[in-house]
């Protein structure tokens, strides 16, 4: 197997850094150790690495377009109010640069991923709700084709009915009854004189709200 280093994600909870891994366990590699100024072994990228520094939990996730590329901010924690930022030693050979670098793409690698769902996320909702519009606006359309074809027909209804009413009329007066009494006898006689200036008036506010609602939806 390569001796390639790669991040080790012991910790099934998430709740510490991964560690620095040479090649396959059990294949020849293991977690890269090193010793410390104190003269303590720690491995790589573990807690107790003199590396991890802290910095304010407030400021995750802007962290990582503020620090140095090469000193990856993590949501790792360090206590109640700080995360872990790993500063690594300025020699790129050295095995904490390594861990560095892996660690940054690792992080930036699931930020970019993330956004990039969020965006698809974003972007599908967005043709969700031009579709739901199209859709809205055909559906508003063909509801005001409809109301003005049937305000149309109501007009048209009203003009013969006022007709018949001014018929209806001449012939009452010539039996002596009153106005009062030729307007209800017609009414009676045409029940459908009840309603339907009503029913014009409702269809014109349909159609005053649908014309609205379409300039609403351009």
């Amino acid at each position: 197997m390569a001796n390639t280093y790669s991040l080790d994600f012991y910790d099934p909870s998430n709740r510490n850094p991964p560690v620095l891994q040479l090649g396959v366990i059990g294949f020849g590699g293991g977690r890269v150790q090193q010793t410390g100024s104190n003269g303590v072994n720690y491995i790589v990228g573990n807690p107790d690495d003199p590396h991890w520094h802290p910095y304010p939990k407030s400021m995750w996730p802007g962290a990582l377009d503020m620090f140095p590329i090469r000193q990856p901010p993590t949501n790792y924690e360090w206590d109640a109010n700080h995360y872990r930022t790993y500063i690594p030693d300025n020699d790129t050979n050295s095995v904490s640069y390594k861990y560095a670098t892996l660690l940054i793409n690792n992080i930036t690698g699931a930020r970019d991923a993330a956004r990039a769902q969020t965006a698809q996320v974003a972007a599908a909702q967005a043709e969700q709700v031009a579709a739901d519009n199209r859709r809205r606006k055909a559906q508003v359309k063909q509801q005001l084709e409809q109301a003005k074809a049937n305000l149309k027909t109501l007009e048209g209804e009203k003009t013969t009915l006022e007709s018949s009413y001014n018929r209806y009329v001449r012939r009452q007066s010539r039996s002596g009854a009153t106005p009062q009494q030729i307007l209800d006898n017609f009414k009676m006689e045409n029940p459908r004189s009840l309603t339907l200036q009503p029913t014009i008036d409702t269809t014109k506010r349909n159609i005053q709200s649908a014309t609205n609602e379409l300039r609403d939806l351009a």
